[in-house]
């Protein structure tokens, strides 16, 4: 769920990489340590590294075997034991990719004893600490463990409940461990993209009253969002960049069909028929761009997104008496097992034929053509999650370029320690290093662009700014209602072909609203309540 971009393109020649360096940095995406440093020497090209990891499929075999060759005699020495158990993290996340948990566990257990001696270091142990414990719980839930997997998911999401990818990781664990199913509320308050994840995990489960209800409260059910979905392919079919906003279209869309099927289920049919008819109208190509057209409407009658809007449209006809023609979609479609289809297979069974079609009492309820295992159980599912985890170790070093940014913070805390709330913020001139944005809907744009490489403190650091502005704003509450979280790269070219790129930051940016009421939203944050979570750490002199 994080997106890479925000590169700096210099035209540059680069050498490439051989030998010692190109195995180092293939396996951990680190350079070659030198002999009398600790080993961690800054980040390496990541052309190979960070992309083909993830997308290439022989590629996590590639790293285990630079990391197979790096941990071979000196070529880490005694005394560089960090970089050592950092090596063998980033073997473990590739045993994990290939479907090796035995090995993957192996592997996190001797990078726990290299790094025995950091157990009092309370940034690292909820960095590169609590990314091992993460990592355990996949190869756990790899092995059939998945109630252990749970349970460790569980005490990582109550670690640091502000960041993202320990929230989503964990959500995912639990998830398998049948702790819960969906997006949990903590990890909703602070992405709201996924919010819409949770009418369908709601839906899947049968609580169409409560899925009905959150669609509301997110405007689900007026006219679909065609001319942002068009704009987003035409924009990806031409220079590119409209990833993210295309899958947020795709997510609305399917969303909306499960949304009409709750409506269905619970006899609102006048608004489920109106809804499944809006969404059946997107699927013919529309007049302007033919080519985006045609392209849209190849997506939206793709098996995933034309699957919910039939399920819908199945419901709607058992609930308006259409026996015959709700067999024919239950038969022509994949279905996954869930909660929905066991009441769409009830419904049926109990629907009396109609007066005016005798022949509807010869149909019986065709057995439903289940598609892939449920995702959630699929242990190919889990390893995908491996790679995320690998953000850096943390240090109370990594706090200087946060201190940077607020000249003023270390004399305000003195006399205002022991309560780490709006004590603090009186007189305190922080704009240095954040950017904050009044917007003319009453939002406020809150960003933070960190030269540290680790996606989760940028994270805290920007909601931290965030919950600072609120209670400076006399708000006790405040509402993520966007959010974009991209590394920074410096990139190399030449002439015109990336040859290099180099990890230089990350960068968040939150979109929040102020609130008095506690009331106002199901999703807020407290203000002091953030601030006495991060405050003592990231507060703390480096």
């Amino acid at each position: 769920m994080i997106l890479l971009a925000g590169a700096l393109a210099l035209a540059v020649p680069q050498v490439a990489l051989a030998g010692d360096s190109e195995d180092f940095a293939g396996c951990d995406g680190m350079r070659k340590p030198k002999r009398d440093e600790d080993g961690m020497r800054g980040m390496a090209n990541q052309t190979d590294y960070g992309r083909l990891r993830i997308s290439h499929e022989g590629a996590p075999a590639r790293v285990i075997a630079y990391c197979t060759g790096v941990l071979q005699g000196d070529r880490i020495r005694d005394h560089q034991s960090l970089r050592r158990a950092h090596v063998l993290r980033a073997r473990a996340a590739a045993y994990i990719q290939t479907g090796a948990p035995a090995h993957a566990l192996g592997d996190i257990a001797e990078a726990r004893l290299n790094v025995a001696d950091r157990s009092d270091d309370p940034f690292f142990q909820r960095s590169m600490g609590l990314s091992l414990d993460l990592l355990e719980a996949v190869a756990l839930a790899q092995s059939g463990d998945a109630e252990r997997a749970g349970e460790i998911a569980r005490a990582a999401k109550a670690e640091r409940p502000y960041a993202l990818q320990v929230q989503l990781v964990a959500n995912q664990l639990e998830n398998f461990a049948e702790v819960e199913y969906g997006p949990s509320h903590g990890l909703m308050k602070i992405h709201p993209s996924v919010r819409q994840q949770s009418i369908t995990s709601l839906v899947a489960r049968g609580e169409f009253a409560a899925a009905i209800a959150q669609g509301e409260e997110e405007g689900l059910f007026a006219a679909p969002p065609t001319a942002e979905g068009e704009a987003a392919l035409a924009a990806l079919l031409g220079e590119g960049g409209g990833e993210r906003a295309l899958l947020n279209f795709v997510s609305d869309i399917v969303t909306r069909a499960h949304l009409a099927y709750a409506l269905a289920a619970t006899g609102e049919l006048d608004r489920a028929q109106s809804l499944v008819e809006q969404l059946r109208a997107m699927q013919d190509p529309g007049s302007g761009n033919a080519a985006v057209a045609n392209v849209m409407a190849v997506l939206l009658k793709s098996e995933p997104m034309n699957n919910p809007i039939a399920l819908a449209e199945a419901r709607l006809a058992i609930a308006t008496g259409d026996a015959s023609r709700a067999a024919a979609l239950m038969a022509a479609s994949n279905f996954g097992e869930s909660a929905m289809t066991r009441d769409l297979q009830a419904a049926f069974s109990e629907l009396e034929p109609s007066q005016e079609n005798a022949a509807d009492t010869q149909i019986a309820a065709p057995e439903l053509r289940v598609s892939s295992p449920d995702m959630q159980r699929s242990t190919d599912h889990l390893r995908r999650l491996a790679y995320p985890l690998l953000f850096p170790p943390e240090t109370v070093r990594s706090v200087i370029d946060y201190e940077r940014s607020r000249p003023n913070i270390l004399g305000a805390v003195v006399g205002g320690v022991l309560t780490m709330g709006t004590s603090l913020l009186g007189g305190i001139d922080r704009l240095a290093g954040f950017r904050s944005t009044a917007n003319e809907d009453g939002t406020i744009t809150v960003e933070f662009a960190g030269d540290t490489i680790s996606g989760p403190m940028v994270q805290e650091m920007t909601l931290l700014r965030a919950a600072e502005l609120a209670s400076e704003a006399e708000m006790p509450y405040f509402e993520i209602v966007q959010r974009q979280d991209s590394m920074r790269y410096m990139v190399q070219t030449q002439y015109g072909v990336e040859i290099n790129r180099v990890p230089t930051g990350f960068k968040t940016v939150l979109v929040v609203r102020f609130h008095e009421d506690a009331e106002a939203s199901d999703f807020l944050l407290n203000a002091v309540g953030v601030i006495d979570s991060l405050g003592p750490l990231y507060y703390e002199e480096a």
